[in-house]
């Protein structure tokens, strides 16, 4: 995919912002050749989420893990509570 201008439209408005008529041309010309971009290399928004997809699922896994894990933590606290409670008051 190429972009596409009028280059003498840019070499006229480079004339009239202090550019001299070479300059204007040759700048023109090289904004022409140089301007050209590979499609397939360009990132759409579809395939953008598409390759997100998978990392969202990884996070949505990791956060029921989490939550897994906070409430064994919470259950082992307690225990452990419940172990120094009966130690002292026994």
């Amino acid at each position: 995919m190429t972009i596409t201008f009028d280059t003498l439209k840019l070499a006229q408005q480079l004339e009239a912002s202090g550019f001299s008529r070479e300059q204007a041309a040759g700048t023109a010309q090289a904004l022409s050749e140089n301007l050209s971009v590979n499609k397939d290399e360009l990132v759409t928004n579809e395939k953008l989420l598409q390759e997100l997809e998978p990392i969202k699922t990884d996070i949505t896994i990791m956060k029921a893990e989490l939550g897994m894990i906070e409430w064994m933590m919470g259950g082992t606290v307690f225990g452990i509570f419940l172990l120094v409670v009966k130690t002292f008051l026994v």
